[in-house]
Order: structure tokens, then C-alpha cells, then sequence
């Protein structure tokens, strides 16, 4: 379990030293990357539920923080409509 608790936690560092409020990370060339154009913070929504249950309260209260101070769905832009449902609305409903 120790093995698995250290990837995810190198996989979160990842995320938060190259890629920040944006969707996600482009491992190999560490360079963020946002689906839309905009960031909608797929990874951190994504991320968030599995943060809690693996124990890592520290990387989801980053995760929540982030979400609840950038997230936003006041835009205009095109999207997959299933991936924002499963990926986000269904994520965000894990915030409260």
C-alpha cells in the first residue's frame, strides 16, 4: 500500500510544481496543458476523490482550495459534454 500512497504522491507533486490551475500535466515535457484553452481544473476535480480515500488529506485540501478559488463555469466555450459531466460536475459534487 506504501508503493501505491508514493506514486500518487509523486504523481500530485507533479501536477502542483509544473502544471498549477491548469488541467493537466504533460509528464515527460512538464508542461501544463488545458483541454479548452481555458483551465477548468480537470485534474485537481478529478483528483479530489481519490485523494481522500488513499488518506492524502493534505493533497486533497490543496486540491479543494484550488478548485473552490479558481473554478468557474461562467464560460463561454465549446466542450465534450460527457467529459465535463463525468469529470467535473460529477467531481465538483464531492466538494461539499
Amino acid at each position: 500500500m506504501e508503493e501505491i500512497l508514493d506514486v500518487c504522491r509523486h504523481a500530485w507533486r507533479g501536477y502542483r510544481d509544473y502544471a498549477w490551475g491548469h488541467d493537466e500535466l504533460k509528464p515527460l515535457s512538464r508542461v501544463p496543458h488545458d483541454w479548452y484553452g481555458t483551465p477548468l481544473l480537470l485534474t485537481p476535480v478529478d483528483a479530489l476523490d481519490t485523494l481522500y480515500l488513499l488518506g492524502l488529506h493534505e493533497e486533497a485540501a490543496q486540491s479543494k482550495s484550488l478548485i473552490l478559488e479558481r473554478l468557474s463555469f461562467d464560460l463561454d466555450i465549446s466542450v465534450q459534454v460527457f467529459e465535463v459531466n463525468i469529470r467535473l460536475l460529477g467531481g465538483c459534487s464531492r466538494l461539499t
